[in-house]
């Protein structure tokens, strides 16, 4: 049995933007860890966020339907260019497995009847 994956080739230009992004997120953690920048505009926003979903059941659902739909889109990306789609199926070359070639029946004798199954 073989096994194929299959995923979309990035750029070198995306892949260089993705490690400037991590080195960045790592560069505001550590810049936070030590207080030299404030991140307390992120927490202003998420309670903003939740306060706006308290306010109603529509927003509720908002509040609620944003961060799934997030977290889908998310997955899409990261399986379609960085884990791929596997593929698994029966290797059809010479000498690997079990692989029956459909014959054709003998001469039939008289009187006999011939069954393929």
């Amino acid at each position: 049995m073989t096994t194929t994956t299959q995923k979309k080739k990035l750029s070198k230009g995306t892949w260089a933007l993705i490690f400037i992004l991590i080195a960045a997120l790592i560069t505001v953690v550590v810049l936070a860890a030590v207080g030299y920048i404030s991140l307390q505009f992120i927490a202003d926003g998420i309670n903003g966020f939740m306060t706006f979903g308290s306010a109603g059941w529509m927003e509720g659902t908002i509040v609620l339907v944003l961060p799934f739909l997030g977290g889908i889109l998310l997955f899409y990306i990261v399986k379609t260019y960085f884990i791929g789609n596997t593929v698994k199926g029966v290797n059809t070359g010479s000498g690997m497995g079990y692989n029956p070639q459909p014959t054709a029946p003998s001469a039939t004798q008289k009187d006999t009847e011939t069954v393929i199954s």
